[in-house]
C-alpha cells in the first residue's frame, strides 16, 4: 500500500494538464462511467461530504502497462473531466484505490476549482475516502 501511496505522490502532473479521449496514446475505450464505478463516485463524493449531484468524468482505457499523465508515467490520471488508466487498471474492482483516487482529483476540481495536485488536503493525507 505504501509503494502505491508513493506511485501517487509522483504521478500526477500540474493542474495546467488537459486532455481528451486520445491524449494518453492507444485508446482501447472512451465511456462514460458504468453502474459499479458510477457507484463508486458516488461514494466516494458522499464519503467527502459532497450532497449535490456532480458531473461524471469520461473513463478512457489505454493499451500499455501505464500512461503518461502529463510528464510523468502513471498507474492513472484525471484532468478535467477524464480520467484515464492503462489497461491492467482497467477494472475498478480489482483497481480500486487507484480509481478512487483519480475519483478524488476530479471531485476536488468540481468542487473546490482544483485537483490537489500536491496532495495538500486532508483527503489525500489520509487517504479517508480512498481506502
Amino acid at each position: 500500500m505504501a509503494l502505491l501511496c508513493s506511485i501517487f505522490i509522483f504521478s500526477c502532473s500540474g493542474d495546467e494538464f488537459t486532455a481528451d479521449c486520445s491524449t494518453w496514446g492507444e485508446f482501447r475505450q472512451c465511456r462514460e462511467l458504468n453502474e459499479i464505478e458510477l457507484e463508486i463516485y458516488n461514494d466516494v463524493a458522499i464519503c467527502m461530504g459532497v450532497r449535490d449531484e456532480l458531473p461524471t468524468p469520461t473513463v478512457v482505457m489505454v493499451a500499455g502497462q501505464s500512461i503518461n499523465c502529463g510528464d510523468i508515467s502513471s498507474a492513472g490520471c484525471q484532468t478535467r473531466g477524464f480520467i484515464a488508466f492503462p489497461e491492467p487498471e482497467s477494472d475498478v474492482l480489482s483497481a480500486e484505490f487507484i480509481w478512487k483516487h483519480e475519483f478524488t482529483h476530479e471531485i476536488l476540481e468540481l468542487t473546490t476549482g482544483g485537483a490537489d495536485r500536491k496532495y495538500d488536503s486532508k483527503w489525500f493525507i489520509n487517504n479517508q475516502c480512498i481506502k
